[in-house]
């Protein structure tokens, strides 16, 4: 749904639709996977790509008055109240810094276990 609402939110009032394809960048696309992790990120991302559609309405807009309507009522579901906490910039030094030490822990657990394993061989003979 995060995804859509932004879609939405770069078609609104843009005169590229016309002219060829309008597709939100594969940056964002991934931003908001990432943030959307939970319901009141949800609606911070919504309420965020509500605003920008709010702001780019034209006063000459035959549906203008209807268009702010509809946003004026989704801005009282409680969407407001919700805050987005961008993650940082270094997630991916961090889930980085994350695999690297999984990847340590497991080779040193396994040749703990085949050191372990060898001498428990030479103590039966």
């Amino acid at each position: 749904q995060v995804m859509a609402i932004a879609t939405l939110a770069a078609c609104y009032n843009n005169q590229q639709v016309f002219r060829g394809v309008v597709k939100i960048r594969k940056g964002q696309a991934v931003t908001l996977m990432m943030d959307a992790t939970n319901m009141p990120a949800v609606k911070a991302i919504i309420y965020q790509y509500m605003e920008e559609i709010y702001h780019r309405i034209p006063d000459s807009d035959p549906s203008f008055s209807k268009t702010r309507q509809i946003i004026s009522t989704i801005r009282t579901q409680n969407l407001s109240n919700c805050q987005l906490i961008s993650r940082s910039h270094y997630s991916p030094i961090y889930l980085s810094f994350v695999m690297l030490l999984a990847a340590l822990s497991l080779q040193y657990l396994t040749t703990l276990s085949q050191v372990t394993e060898d001498y428990v061989q030479t103590g039966e003979h």
